[in-house]
């Protein structure tokens, strides 16, 4: 008998394709093949109005969510953890996967270990608070913490021991296993265009530092056919200025900020280009394992990348070039890229083969598989 998975989702998506990016969905797809899953997600009523995902274990809550007062917004998250409550109970799955994150909308998992107390519970960990006061961090990283003490089964993700010592988990409690990445397709890159792809959320990461650094780049080698793809959504301040930016480029029309993608439009996007660009504030609670940059290098580009925990392991000389989060140091970063194009230093078999086994489908069946199996 194959056992049944499922998990409830707090998040709620202003479109199909916002939902399609997370990382949670794509482990369900690699999952789909062991077990039995299903998984109920929510989206925004007023900006998905057509029910076009047709998967059979993906199973929709409509909620009309965004532009509504606080308080409304809060209400309607107990009224999430309600129906998600309510979903446990009725499905009776062997195992109920939780993927949490430091935010308000995490803080109340608790109720359903509380309320569901025989039902068996695995938590991943995924990116601790970002929030740009400490203050607003260690709040949420305490409720978090909180809440993790009623469940057996953790996942801590990349940095388990920091995560362990943040969430103050017990190590009897915390599984070392890693999800993986996503892969869009392996391709034999080739550089003498140079088309350089940044794809994640545009919320907090400084993407814009990159714009003015790229534009004197593209100057600098107008021998070349140089062009810088922008995905992601983010905060309309966020886009604004990054748009702004771009407009008073010298160069601006080898820009495109494309938004939001759907899976196939992405895949699209990772075969035109061949540079991958992996940019966020080097502080302190920036120190996470970065989606982005594994799927980049799985598709067999060379990165470039700022400074951090995750980064140095994974970008080293055959791979890519580590930066600072400035622009200044950014734009020596292009140049050095340039020169190690120019030198053949890049070899996109390598590349990937040194990374293959980040691969979701690989990670899944390695460990994610057998640790499923042995919670069971």
């Amino acid at each position: 008998m194959i056992n049944k998975l499922i998990s409830v989702s707090l998040d709620v998506s202003k479109s199909y394709t916002e939902f399609e990016s997370t990382l949670t969905y794509k482990l369900f797809i690699e999952l789909a093949n062991y077990y039995n899953v299903k998984y109920f997600i929510n989206v925004d009523a007023n900006s998905c109005t057509r029910d076009y995902y047709n998967e059979p274990y993906y199973f929709v809550n409509r909620i009309s969510y965004y532009n509504k007062p606080k308080i409304v917004r809060l209400f309607f998250l107990f009224l999430i953890y309600y129906k998600n409550i309510k979903n446990i109970k009725r499905e009776k799955a062997n195992l109920v996967f939780l993927g949490v994150t430091s935010s308000i909308s995490d803080c109340f998992i608790f109720l359903y270990k509380l309320l569901c107390p025989k039902q068996i519970f695995y938590v991943q960990l995924y990116t601790p608070s970002v929030n740009k006061s400490r203050l607003v961090r260690d709040i949420l990283d305490k409720l978090l913490s909180y809440n993790l003490k009623f469940f057996n089964h953790i996942g801590a993700g990349q940095q388990g021991n920091l995560n362990c010592v943040r969430y103050n988990i017990p190590q009897s409690k915390n599984l070392e296993v890693e999800i993986g990445m996503p892969d869009y397709g392996y391709q034999d890159r080739t550089f003498f265009d140079l088309n350089f792809l940044y794809v994640g959320t545009l919320n907090g990461r400084d993407v814009w530092k990159t714009i003015q650094p790229f534009d004197e780049f593209m100057s600098n080698h107008q021998d070349r056919n140089i062009k810088f793809h922008i995905v992601g959504g983010g905060k309309d301040s966020e886009v604004n200025l990054i748009l702004s930016l771009i407009a008073q480029c010298k160069n601006k029309s080898n820009f495109t900020y494309h938004g939001r993608l759907s899976v196939k439009d992405l895949k699209e996007q990772f075969a035109n280009c061949n540079i991958g660009v992996s940019f966020v504030p080097n502080n302190d609670f920036w120190q996470n394992s970065s989606t982005k940059t594994i799927e980049y290098l799985l598709s067999g580009m060379p990165v470039i990348s700022t400074k951090g925990f995750f980064m140095s392991d994974v970008i080293s000389q055959p791979t890519g070039v580590l930066c600072e989060d400035n622009s200044e140091d950014f734009l020596r970063a292009l140049e050095k890229l340039y020169v190690n194009v120019e030198d053949n230093i890049y070899d996109s078999k390598y590349i990937r083969s040194l990374n293959e086994k980040y691969s979701i489908s690989s990670v899944v069946e390695r460990k994610f598989v057998p640790l499923i199996d042995s919670i069971l």
